[in-house]
């Protein structure tokens, strides 16, 4: 369950908090050492009370670091490792029965006097609330009509944030009509719709559920060859002069995203574009002289019972890892299989040369693939999707002539 919470929460936070702009300041604090996200294992409120007094003193610790620290590096690090904001994602039952809105507001005044007043920790930070059933107006009648501009506030699970008094400020001096934000919000919302707003947040609790369970741990390490269905002769993409001079160049696409990618739904994906582009499952033979033999240059192949490849795969970093490790510059050159010089971010993608594959599957080909599809998963969150198409699609004659044969 907590695993499901931890998962939601992400989620919502990607979704819904920085996907709908709901606030700016979100995207810099989303992950760790910034975002401390914390699950709760209390059952009841007391415990809720000391699980809010201990982080309120891990930020307060960061502070009063910060403001001592001699050195802007110590400084620096003291105030990373304990993080700038703190979100506590709490249970739905708490004393025994389901935790309601109004149940986490009167909550929130002991949070605020014991957890918070009563520790010191008063005019260094406040407390924020969300719900999945908040509303702005805490009294409002439970059988008024809905409204939309309520899901600024609304979480998948009962959530309580801890926020610093100096970047509050901070923010105030720094962003133009800061006091506007949750007017502008609630507006944009009502815009979008009622509906639009519950698919929303019910979303983010049906992708904790799939994630949770861990399917993406099934394909890890197998690699799938997907069916292009060419029927009867199939058909053949002449290739030029120009062409053939590219035939070793690679063009790599890679998407990355926050979320841990549903493995069923990747491949239904990948098999209807492949339906509707079957030139992706095609080989050619670039490595003998059969083809200038017969006198006549070699060609894309799209035969019956081609396929498009596509591997599973994890990395040994997480997703900010490897974030940091490409603003950094040291992913631009390194060591590859190929040679060359090519960046090291290639060990997301496969070789579009059957033989270079570590498994050895297909190692006797002799032709080159045209694409190949390689999904890797971080070590915490996060997927990268690493599409490599060869050079001989993106060139404009073989383009050109693509379009005529076909």
């Amino acid at each position: 369950m907590s695993c499901s919470r931890l998962h939601a929460t992400r989620h919502w936070l990607d979704r819904i908090v920085i996907g709908q702009r709901l606030c700016p300041f979100a995207p810099p604090a989303r992950s760790p050492p910034h975002l401390n996200l914390l699950i709760s294992h209390a059952d009841e409120s007391n415990e809720i009370v000391h699980e809010v007094a201990s982080a309120a003193t891990a930020l307060r610790k960061g502070i009063d670091n910060h403001n001592s620290s001699t050195t802007q590096a110590s400084s620096f690090a003291t105030t990373a490792a304990v993080g700038e904001t703190t979100l506590i994602v709490l249970k739905e039952v708490i004393d025994g029965q389901s935790l309601s809105w109004r149940d986490l507001i009167s909550l929130s005044w002991r949070l605020q006097e014991e957890a918070i007043v009563e520790a010191g920790h008063g005019s260094f930070m406040q407390l924020v609330l969300f719900h999945p059933n908040a509303t702005h107006n805490t009294y409002v009648d439970e059988g008024a009509p809905a409204d939309a501009g309520d899901y600024t506030i609304r979480s998948p699970y009962p959530t309580v944030q801890l926020l610093r008094e100096c970047d509050i400020l901070a923010a105030v001096q720094s962003y133009p009509n800061v006091g506007h934000i949750p007017s502008r919000n609630r507006a944009r919302l009502r815009a979008q719709g009622l509906a639009a707003c519950e698919e929303r947040l019910r979303g983010c609790r049906s992708f904790s559920s799939s994630s949770s369970n861990s399917s993406h741990q099934s394909m890890i390490g197998r690699r799938l060859f997907l069916s292009t269905n060419v029927a009867g002769e199939g058909f053949r993409v002449p290739l030029t002069i120009a062409d053939v001079h590219l035939r070793h160049e690679h063009l790599p696409f890679l998407y990355v995203f926050r979320s841990t990618l549903d493995q069923t739904k990747l491949i239904s994906s990948l098999i209807e574009v492949i339906k509707r582009y079957p030139i992706l499952g095609a080989t050619v033979d670039l490595h003998s002289n059969d083809a200038y033999n017969r006198r006549r240059m070699p060609a894309l192949e799209c035969n019956v019972g081609n396929t498009v490849p596509m591997s599973f795969g994890t990395s040994d970093m997480t997703l900010e890892e490897w974030r940091r490790e490409k603003r950094s510059g040291r992913m631009q050159h390194g060591n590859w299989r190929g040679g060359g010089g090519a960046p090291r971010i290639s060990s997301l993608f496969d070789d579009l040369s059957p033989t270079r594959w570590d498994e050895g599957d297909e190692g006797e080909r002799k032709v080159d693939l045209v694409s190949t599809v390689r999904i890797t998963y971080f070590k915490d969150y996060g997927t990268a999707v690493g599409i490599n198409i060869s050079h001989l699609l993106g060139d404009a004659s073989s383009c050109f002539r693509f379009c005529q044969v076909r």
